[in-house]
């Protein structure tokens, strides 16, 4: 069954460059969705797809060591909108 997941990163030297590396992780998954940062300079990704593999996505996005020191992520679980994968700029 296809869900979402809305997963937000905050911390210290989050890196922009790292939506190349979550877009091509997600294209490799099979997964849509959208990933931008936040005003407050965190980065938000909302994903779509299988449960299981949303779950191995959210994983690798939270051991991927591309975020510089994370001090905050989460996983929302909600239902799927089944839209297809973008990167937002200036959201």
């Amino acid at each position: 069954m296809n869900r979402r997941i809305e997963i937000g990163i905050a911390g210290r030297g989050l890196d922009k460059n790292s939506f190349g590396w979550i877009e091509e992780l997600a294209s490799r998954l099979g997964i849509v969705g959208a990933c931008f940062t936040r005003p407050d300079g965190s980065i938000r990704v909302s994903a779509e797809g299988e449960e299981s593999v949303l779950q191995e996505f959210a994983h690798k996005i939270e051991r991927g060591g591309m975020f510089g020191t994370v001090e905050n992520f989460f996983v929302k679980w909600e239902p799927a909108e089944n839209r297809s994968f973008r990167v937002l700029v200036g959201c």
